[in-house]
């Protein structure tokens, strides 16, 4: 039920092949402006759409669970409210030691696609794989380890939230590793076109996380009352239940992309090479900009409790504007790196341009949205 996206032919391989040549002769230097011969703009918003409304759909509705968790910890007060907006950025800085390695990863997957080399890019998820367990383990180790360190660097001097903060990102980094694997095989499996089953997957254990909160924070149907500790263990519940079903999309062997356990995970200086190449650029970015929002959310903690957990509801609201982008990101991705590998620079073009405009398309009306009705948005999880 997850293949059939991979079923319907891309226009990247609908197009001739007669072109490749000549562009290989001429360096591929230039890529004309105009579409490639037999490929029609409804093709390639179509390609676009197909990779990107799954991702959309999975990054829009995870976002809501996270607004979801902030309202059902906000029927605990503003403390508990802040308690879970000050382990936000330290856990995002943690993570970049692997998301990072992700968009090597992904990058190397498609190319690898589009030239129709499924041994490699099966070896480079194994290789990804290595590394991003690697990677986790120490952050999880330095997150629990400085937990209480980091939750008090970002309160800016207001204990208050510092107790039950420290608790939640303890627990966090409990599961990190199943997360980052997840996080890995979803990068992986975008990266050959195949976002839907990433949507299902996680779609479900959102629905784990929410049921979880239920049950935990509250106490309900003899479950323990554990408040924002249990909030935390639902969100670690519901990643454990993805870890699963990823693993068994990539194990069952019915995928594009499969791991057989007999081919090992020994680690491979030239391909681990190829996925720092790309990513050690990305982390840099990220790490430069987390460190910008530290020090704002650290000023904006320096406010007062209820001030900070008013800010950190909205910003949840705002980051659902940042979804549509991820999206189409994955998208562009994909195909640009599959267009890559087949050798057409044109259709790389072809399908970033197309990317782009749809992607602004949708940004424009949600930016409309938040502006005309940011009131009723706000209304909507305040109650």
């Amino acid at each position: 039920m997850v293949e059939s996206a991979e079923k319907i032919p891309l226009a990247l391989d609908l197009v001739e092949e007669g072109t490749t040549a000549s562009l290989q002769a001429t360096g591929a230097a230039r890529v004309d402006r105009k579409l490639p011969e037999g490929v029609t703009s409804k093709h390639l918003y179509r390609d676009v759409f197909r990779i990107a409304w799954p991702s959309l759909v999975e990054l829009t509705l995870t976002q809501l669970t996270s607004m979801v968790d902030l309202m059902m910890v906000g029927g605990l007060g503003p403390v508990a409210l802040a308690a879970v907006g000050l382990t936000t950025q330290p856990k995002f800085l943690l993570m970049t030691m692997f998301i990072a390695m992700n968009v090597g990863a992904t990058a190397l997957v498609a190319r690898y696609k589009g030239a129709g080399r499924r041994d490699r890019a099966n070896h480079i998820l194994r290789q990804a794989l290595v590394l991003t367990f690697v990677t986790s383990a120490i952050a999880s180790i330095l997150g629990y380890v400085f937990a209480e360190d980091m939750v008090r660097f970002m309160s800016s001097g207001d204990p208050a939230a510092v107790p039950d903060a420290t608790v939640y990102l303890r627990i966090q980094m409990i599961g990190f590793v199943p997360f980052a694997l997840t996080s890995t095989i979803t990068a992986t499996l975008r990266g050959v076109g195949n976002s839907r089953t990433a949507m299902i997957y996680n779609l479900i254990a959102n629905v784990v996380n929410v049921i979880g909160n239920y049950l935990l924070i509250h106490g309900h149907f003899g479950f323990p009352r554990m408040e924002v500790a249990g909030a935390s263990l639902a969100t670690i519940i519901g990643q454990g239940a993805a870890f699963l079903m990823a693993g068994y999309v990539v194990l069952k062997g019915n995928s594009y992309l499969r791991i057989r356990l007999r081919d090992g995970f020994a680690p491979v200086k030239e391909d681990i090479k190829s996925i720092l190449n790309i990513g050690l650029p990305a982390m840099a970015e990220q790490l430069l900009m987390r460190t910008g929002v530290m020090v704002f959310i650290r000023t904006v903690a320096s406010l007062g409790t209820v001030a900070f957990a008013t800010h950190n509801v909205a910003m949840n609201i705002q980051a659902l504007s940042f979804m549509s982008g991820q999206a189409f990101a994955v998208s562009a991705t994909s195909l640009v790196g599959q267009s890559l590998g087949k050798k057409r620079p044109d259709m790389a073009q072809a399908y970033a341009n197309h990317t782009r405009r749809l992607g602004l398309i949708v940004a424009l009306i949600i930016a409309a949205v938040f502006f005309f009705f940011g009131r009723q948005v706000v209304g909507v999880v305040h109650r």
